[in-house]
């Protein structure tokens, strides 16, 4: 192969020029020759068949004279016997040591009385022989035939295999060749009846014809074809002889059922199955193996099979000297031919292509300015047309890929640059989520101090809040005891004033004493010092009343001042434990809140977490888009747009109306062309009864496949029973839709071919005969 790749390209077309043609002169010497072979073969086989055919007409013919001679002498020897026959089962008589029936003929007893068959015998010079009817047996009771001893061969049974025995069970006559000692006889046989019909006996001739049929033999053994080829015949009759040659130059009397070809056939049985035909075969004890070729015909009324026999390549030697010559003028033709091509094509195609190859070479170095001068307008001139095209197609891509590389380039560029900032601007946002996931930690350390602070001031609040509330309490009791206080000041009050009023009333008293005891004189000096005294005295409660009374003015004014100011300190301890309940609220808030600040912080934390590991990532693809950016910034891409171009068969689905035109279609060529060419052509999948995914099916009304489109293995099996992907038996409805409609619709679900899975599917079935044709459809 690596030598042959050295070549020009003159040389391979014409190597290959020389090889098409070298096959063509081969195969039309090969058709010429087997065509010639096979004709002379067919016109030798119609030869042995001719020459088959004459040798039975010939042997029909004489036979023919043998049969009228042998019923005229029937006949005769029918008017040796003027009686009728008869014969009484109860009547028995020895013949030859067997116990039999007497036969009579008139009122003659014909039991081993010979006279008759002799007398026959002697006047016709034929044999004559009766016989009586014994059970289902045939005995000889008289007969002119004799042994080679001279002993009469009687008391023996016909053959009950014979054809003349079943012959004369059915009372026909019958007439054939037999040997008896030695000799070749035609015999018939006349089936004797007595009055109810039954036969109970026969007469028998038989006719010498030894010398004739030798001298027959003679004639026939004689006839050649070819150089070795000659004629011989077979016993076919039932019985010992079955098989035997009974006419053959060397071999007449030999058995050669066993005979086999080199493939293992039977040759012998085969023909004597057949009786008619032409056989080639090998004979396996042939040390040549040379072919031979048979022509055989069976001839009925001796059971003979007449067969000619010649050798293949004796009558295809002719053929072979031919196909010699041919052989010969077709390899000179073919060296001639093959050097005026390699001229030819050098001239005409070598040289321009050496042109376009240097010119590819050239654009292949990178010059794009090559280009081929060519007026030519076949397939040459169109390709240098090509290759000027190619060129200048590839200086445009040159020129794009260029401007397109520049363009990349500077994209790439920019994307490198641009991927840098992105990568620093993405470090810093990591470092800042860095100090902000910090700073959060803080505030989150912050917010729950804050959190545990607000709940101990919610605890100190609740501590306040009940301490105001008690001290509100005491207050309310300092207030009531005030209002006691002044309620008890003012009765004070009124008591002073009361003793005020008598301290005056005393004064009054006494200065009134003091008068009456200076009138009364000296008598009421006495009097008068005590009402001084008591005047002096009430002056003095007076006076101490009125101190009293100032004091106790001071006292009520103080206690009301006081009073005004504990019932002022006891609404500000109402407002304080008031305040201070607003205030636990405000903390219990301000606590919750707290605590969902830390949660929320605490999440937010988290995000800035993953935010950061986003971050990182992120860094990381900005990396590596930054190196692929690098990477793209330092390559050249040719960009290549392949267009692939397939031309399909269609994988549509058929449709009802296909599917009954082609059973429509397979039942006309039933009618047209039969059973054997239609089965066979709807059986190959490349047919025209297949078609995508419709094929055409044949069934017997038993429901044994006969063709089929999809499966051929299916062919000869019975279906019956076969069931869809449903579990239907859908041949068996098959059947019941032929049988009570004839035609129609069948749906059932089974495996598309294209899609490989299990559709429903819907076929359309006819009857023609005691067929039925169908077609079905996917649903889908």
């Amino acid at each position: 192969m690596g030598k042959l790749r050295q070549f020009g390209l003159g040389a391979k077309l014409s190597g290959i020029a020389f090889i098409l043609i070298a096959l063509i002169i081969g195969t039309l010497i090969g058709v010429s020759s087997y065509t010639t072979t096979r004709l002379q073969e067919k016109q030798a086989i119609d030869d042995l068949t001719e020459k088959s055919t004459s040798v039975v007409q010939m042997i029909d013919l004489f036979n023919a004279t043998l049969k009228n001679e042998a019923d005229r002498s029937l006949k005769i020897l029918e008017t040796y016997f003027p009686g009728k026959f008869t014969s009484d089962g109860s009547s028995r008589v020895n013949v030859a040591g067997k116990s039999v029936p007497v036969l009579k003929s008139g009122g003659s007893t014909i039991n081993n009385d010979h006279s008759v068959a002799d007398r026959f015998s002697a006047q016709s010079g034929i044999l004559a022989t009766v016989f009586v009817r014994s059970e289902n047996e045939f005995i000889r009771i008289s007969t002119s035939l004799k042994n080679d001893k001279g002993e009469r061969a009687i008391g023996t049974a016909l053959d009950a295999n014979s054809a003349a025995y079943k012959s004369l069970l059915e009372g026909k006559t019958y007439n054939g060749i037999t040997t008896l000692f030695g000799r070749e006889y035609f015999t018939e046989y006349l089936p004797l009846k007595n009055s109810s019909g039954q036969v109970i006996g026969a007469l028998y001739v038989g006719i010498d014809f030894s010398e004739n049929v030798k001298a027959i033999k003679n004639r026939i053994i004689s006839m050649k074809v070819g150089d070795n080829g000659f004629f011989y015949a077979i016993d076919a009759a039932p019985g010992s002889t079955y098989g035997n040659i009974v006419m053959h130059e060397k071999d007449e009397g030999k058995n050669v059922l066993g005979i086999k070809a080199t493939d293992g056939r039977e040759i012998v049985k085969e023909l004597l199955k057949a009786k008619n035909g032409v056989m080639h075969y090998v004979d396996a004890a042939d040390a040549e193996g040379r072919e031979r070729i048979i022509s055989f015909h069976y001839f009925k009324d001796w059971d003979w099979i007449v067969i000619g026999r010649a050798y293949t390549d004796e009558i295809t030697r002719d053929a072979r000297t031919l196909r010699n010559w041919f052989m010969l003028g077709g390899l000179l033709a073919v060296v001639a031919l093959a050097v005026l091509l390699y001229l030819l094509v050098r001239n005409l195609v070598s040289r321009p292509l050496g042109h376009a190859v240097t010119a590819a070479s050239e654009i292949a170095k990178g010059d794009l300015t090559v280009r081929l001068e060519s007026d030519r307008s076949d397939e040459i001139g169109q390709l240098a047309n090509a290759m000027n095209s190619i060129s200048q197609g590839l200086a445009n891509v040159v020129w794009n890929v260029r401007r397109g590389t520049d363009t990349i380039a500077s994209a790439s560029s920019e994307i490198a640059s641009g991927n840098q900032d992105l990568s620093s601007r993405t470090e810093q946002q990591a470092s800042s989520l860095e100090e902000t996931a910090s700073s959060m930690e803080e505030l989150t350390s912050t917010v729950r101090q804050n959190a545990d602070n607000a709940m101990q001031a919610n605890q100190l609040a609740v501590t306040a809040s009940d301490v105001a509330a008690r001290g509100g309490n005491v207050v309310s009791q300092v207030v009531e005891t005030m209002h006691d206080i002044d309620a008890s000041s003012k009765k004070i009050a009124d008591i002073i004033n009361v003793i005020d009023g008598i301290a005056f009333q005393t004064n009054i008293l006494a200065l009134n004493a003091a008068v009456e005891a200076a009138r009364a004189g000296e008598q009421g000096r006495g009097f008068a010092v005590v009402a001084t005294e008591v005047r002096a005295l009430a002056q003095r409660s007076a006076a101490a009343a009125r101190e009293i009374k100032d004091l106790i003015d001071d006292s009520v004014g103080k206690v009301e001042a006081g009073s005004r100011l504990v019932e002022h300190a006891g609404a500000t301890m109402q407002e304080v434990v008031a305040s201070i309940r607003q205030v636990h609220d405000i903390m219990a808030e301000i606590t919750a809140a707290s605590r969902e600040q830390s949660d929320g912080i605490e999440q937010v934390n988290q995000a800035i977490t993953q935010m950061d590991q986003v971050t990182q990532q992120n860094a990381a693809l900005v990396e590596q888009a930054a190196a692929a950016a690098e990477a793209l910034q330092n390559q050249s891409a040719d960009l290549v747009k392949q267009v692939n171009i397939f031309k399909l068969k269609s994988t549509a689905t058929g449709t009802r109306d296909e599917a009954a035109a082609l059973v429509k279609k397979a039942i006309e060529q039933l009618r047209e062309q039969g059973r054997d060419a239609t089965f066979s052509e709807i059986s190959n999948p490349l047919g025209q009864f297949t078609d995508r995914d419709l094929y055409v099916v044949v069934y017997d009304l038993n429901g044994k496949n006969l063709a089929h489109g999809a499966n051929p293995k299916l062919i000869g099996q019975n279906l019956i029973d076969s069931k869809d992907g449903d579990g239907k038996p859908y041949v068996r409805e098959r059947i019941d839709i032929i049988r009570n409609h004839g035609k129609g619709w069948q749906d059932y679900s089974f495996l598309n071919p294209i899609s490989k899975n299990m559709e429903p599917k819907s076929m359309y079935l006819e009857q023609h005969e005691d067929l039925i044709v169908g077609c079905g459809i996917y649903k889908t």
